[in-house]
């Protein structure tokens, strides 16, 4: 366990069980959260797959006045 599951453990430990409650809802909102940033990543990740464009390149067609 790290060293910051441990202070939450201890914490928790001493709070009433409707504030434990909370703690735990919002650290199951978080977890769900970041599952699903996770996906929205990979649903898009082979969008440019294939085309032959690289990061400079779509930099550049983007901001065409910019020198990048």
């Amino acid at each position: 366990m790290s060293n910051i599951a441990e202070r939450i453990y201890e914490i928790m430990q001493y709070l009433p069980d409707d504030k434990a409650a909370e703690i735990l809802d919002f650290a199951e909102f978080v977890k769900a959260r970041e599952s699903q940033d996770e996906e929205k990543f990979f649903a898009v990740a082979g969008l440019w797959e294939g085309r032959g464009l690289d990061q400079a390149q779509l930099r550049k067609e983007a901001w065409p006045d910019r020198q990048i």
